[in-house]
């Protein structure tokens, strides 16, 4: 059942990966009161719609009307930012959604455009996986995520060097639902080649949403923070 796999997602979405506090204290922590805010693969919205109820104008991008959950949404993706340069202060995007570019190059070219749409002194953090881990140990599974309703499963097959497939199953009782992505594994010293290439005045890295500082070997994720 791969066709029903997204809609089937976004019913279990705020179920699987629920609004974490720590994670909207970090991404607030870059942001003022009075700045405008976007968050590019926004899903269901949450940390839009808490932006927008703590009185900070934010908008959220996804390219699925499944995810729309009645908040600031356009329907678009990150290859297609419907924006005039200098529109944000702050821009996130987090649960992996950098990792679906289509190529090294084609994930360098989307943060060289999203900087372009920051205004001066802006940021831009973005998350994925630690792939340094991920590469360097072989991993072919995630943990898997159980809920009262549903079990999602994730499990990564190596094509070539350059690229992962990542199999989602979720499990809701009797049915099961899979797909299949190709996913771009994006390393560290990547990630600083980029920040150089695209004239960022600093960059910060983290390990987690608490703020923990990146390692290599062990961070589950890569936060980066991109500075205008």
């Amino acid at each position: 059942m791969k066709n029903n796999f997204y809609k089937i997602l976004s019913e279990y979405y705020d179920e699987i990966f629920p609004f974490e506090e720590d994670t909207y204290n970090f991404l607030k922590s870059f942001t003022n009161k009075s700045d405008k805010v976007l968050d590019i693969g926004s899903a269901t919205g949450s940390y839009v719609k808490r932006f927008n109820n703590d009185g900070i104008q934010a908008y959220g991008i996804e390219n699925s009307l499944d995810f729309n959950k009645y908040y600031n949404l356009i329907i678009s993706d990150m290859h297609h930012l419907p924006f005039r340069p200098e529109s944000f202060d702050f821009i996130f995007s987090i649960g992996n959604t950098l990792a679906h570019a289509k190529s090294r190059s084609d994930f360098a070219n989307i943060i060289d455009y999203v900087m372009k749409l920051l205004k001066p002194k802006g940021k831009f953090l973005f998350q994925i996986l630690n792939y340094d881990r991920i590469l360097d140990n072989n991993i072919n599974r995630l943990p898997d995520i159980k809920t009262d309703n549903v079990t999602f499963e994730r499990y990564y097959s190596y094509e070539n060097p350059s690229k992962i497939e990542f199999i989602g199953v979720i499990k809701n009782g009797t049915q099961t639902f899979e797909s299949k992505t190709t996913l771009i594994p994006i390393t560290f010293e990547e990630v600083k080649w980029v920040a150089g290439k695209v004239k960022t005045n600093f960059a910060q890295f983290f390990g987690d949403f608490k703020g923990k500082k990146y390692f290599k070997p062990d961070s589950f994720m890569l936060i980066a923070v991109f500075n205008k």
